[in-house]
């Protein structure tokens, strides 16, 4: 994988991290909408990169252009922007619903899968 692919969810890392330092250093306090938005789209984003890739390995699909362009050039951005929220989220006190999600014992099977692959 060439190094310039990975350029920009690290440079969204850094912004990240400088916006992370502002939230603390001026004690910002994000209203509960904007923490609930943040969460569902940053769900959203992690799930449809995951899911997505999904389509490129269906036996008969033709391939297309315009599917592999949309993916190649979102998925780093999507689960780095996911992710990143997250983050910001949990290390601000508003990753309630983070435990919420992990609590589910299907969460706990998936992971130990996961982490064996």
């Amino acid at each position: 994988m060439p190094t310039h692919t990975r350029a920009t969810p690290y440079f969204i890392g850094i912004a990240t991290a400088y916006i992370l330092n502002r939230i603390r250093a001026k004690n910002i306090v994000i209203p509960k909408s904007i923490v609930w938005i943040g969460w569902l789209v940053s769900i959203f984003f992690v799930e449809a990169t995951i899911y997505s890739a999904w389509y490129f390995y269906v036996p008969d699909s033709s391939y297309s252009a315009l599917n592999s362009a949309i993916y190649g050039a979102g998925h780093h951005i999507m689960w780095t922007v996911g992710v990143c929220f997250m983050i910001i989220a949990m290390s601000t006190g508003n990753g309630d619903l983070s435990f919420f999600y992990n609590s589910f014992s299907f969460n706990i099977i998936h992971s130990r899968k996961i982490y064996s692959v």
